[in-house]
């Protein structure tokens, strides 16, 4: 930090590129239950309560699947849908088709999607309760996302590089000095052969896409404008340090999304097992984080 205080700073390199960003496919069990516990903080049990509810009333397609494929006919109608509400430029020259990577997955039924496309989150609140309307508004926004173009983003790599002191050039400074203050500053002014590089990334939003249904998905971080070859000085140093978290606990979310990944339960099974967790009690919640009870350990070990 003190090498490079007050030191003159050149910018070497600036990259800027387009990105896209795509859209996830619909919902399938596991991936609406940790939504609704990040968005909501809902859990597992509740949102397959509403789910269900929302599935006997006719709003969604079924909840307990881990498919993520759409019916022909629901795609098309969702692409005309967004077609009217969005324009043409927020929808892809073909319908986006999605194959499923989990392994042993069950695909007797679709996605979780709803039934009919143009009902809105206040339909059903009216209808429901406020609740079952945060749920659908979720499953519909994922949903008609699936459908749309891609975001593109501008991303910008900024790389500014110190220059070093020239051998030549404190020699000569040196030499200008009266007599007495010569060795001090020959002390103080040693070349270096070493320069620092520093970098800076950013990103821009260029286009929203399927970002419209989402906004806070995405938060710009626009870079002052740099160009490559100019002099910067370098006025404020500082320095952060970062230390390796430990691993967080288990939430609701979490929890289900390794379930999954372990290839442990299914997705009708997930709400039972930490019902069954909470209920002997081998784990209690704080603050919506799971912590493991004496019995838990007990039973563990």
């Amino acid at each position: 930090l003190n090498d490079v205080k007050g030191e003159q700073c050149t910018v070497s390199d600036v990259t800027e590129k387009q990105a896209k960003g795509s859209p996830s496919a619909v919902f399938t069990t596991s991936a609406l239950q940790q939504d609704a516990s990040r968005s909501f903080g809902f859990s597992v049990k509740r949102t397959m309560s509403l789910a269900q509810k929302l599935y006997e009333e006719g709003h969604i397609t079924y909840h307990r699947t881990d498919s993520i494929a759409v019916a022909k006919q629901a795609i098309l109608q969702m692409r005309e849908f967004i077609e009217n509400e969005f324009g043409k430029k927020y929808l892809p020259s073909s319908p986006r088709i999605f194959s499923g990577k989990q392994k042993n997955a069950q695909e007797a039924h679709e996605g979780i999607r709803p039934t009919v496309v143009s009902r809105q989150m206040s339909d059903v609140s009216s209808q429901m309760g406020i609740d079952y309307g945060k749920l659908y508004d979720l499953i519909w926004r994922r949903a008609l996302a699936s459908q749309m173009s891609d975001a593109l983003i501008e991303s910008t790599s900024v790389i500014v590089d110190t220059n070093p002191v020239i051998a030549s050039e404190a020699k000569q400074s040196i030499e200008d000095l009266p007599d007495e203050l010569t060795g001090i500053a020959a002390s103080s002014a040693t070349p270096r052969n070493d320069n620092y590089r520093f970098k800076a990334s950013g990103s821009v939003l260029v286009f929203d896409g399927f970002l419209r249904l989402n906004p806070q998905a995405l938060k710009d971080n626009q870079l002052p404008k740099f160009v490559s070859g100019e002099n910067l000085e370098a006025k404020d140093i500082r320095s952060d340090a970062h230390e390796t978290a430990p691993p967080p606990r288990y939430n609701e979310a979490s929890i289900i999304q390794t379930l999954e990944e372990k290839g442990i339960g299914r997705p009708s099974t997930y709400a039972a097992i930490i019902s069954t967790l909470v209920d002997r009690p081998y784990f209690e919640r704080f603050e919506k984080k799971f912590f493991p009870t004496s019995i838990g350990v007990s039973v563990n070990d």
